[in-house]
């Protein structure tokens, strides 16, 4: 099982962080910026997440979260959700047990936490010019029209 704290850095050079409890998921994101907070489940040693009140909401009702692999410094896992594994890094750090009676309070702290660690990371962006999306628009004036001052209608009294 992959409870615990875990780090990698993404494709292109950004942070995030997951934190692995019995009781809840998280995911923390440096881009985009994502605080994901899951409850949590251990079933048959799998990991079953599901929706919490006033959280961002998965966009199916449960997801279960698979260990395909573990050594002492990583884990893959893999949502049944999601195509791609995700490989993690061991990274232990500590936080505060989940305070459900001040939760506003306790993500603010563990927020705050994430972002001091995440400016010491240096992630490399590892996706060559020629594989980046790149978008340029150029709109003719023709389409846009002529700019026309707007002038309110006139109140009937």
């Amino acid at each position: 099982m992959a409870l615990g704290t875990w780090n990698y850095c993404t494709k292109d050079g950004h942070y995030d962080e997951v934190v692995i409890t019995r009781e809840f998921f998280l995911v923390m994101s440096t881009r985009p910026r994502r605080f994901l907070l899951f409850q949590n489940k251990v079933i048959d040693g799998n990991l079953v997440i599901s929706n919490m009140d006033g959280e961002v909401n998965l966009p199916i009702p449960t997801d279960t979260l698979v260990t395909l692999g573990k050594s002492d410094s990583t884990v893959v896992i893999k949502s049944n959700y999601s195509s791609e594994p995700m490989l993690l890094n061991k990274f232990e750090f500590d936080f505060d047990p989940i305070a459900w009676e001040g939760l506003e309070s306790w993500k603010r702290k563990i927020r705050s936490e994430f972002k001091n660690r995440a400016e010491l990371k240096e992630c490399p962006d590892l996706i060559k010019d020629d594989g980046k999306i790149r978008i340029e628009m150029s709109i003719p004036d023709s389409i846009l029209g002529e700019e026309k001052p707007v002038i309110p209608n006139p109140v009937n009294q």
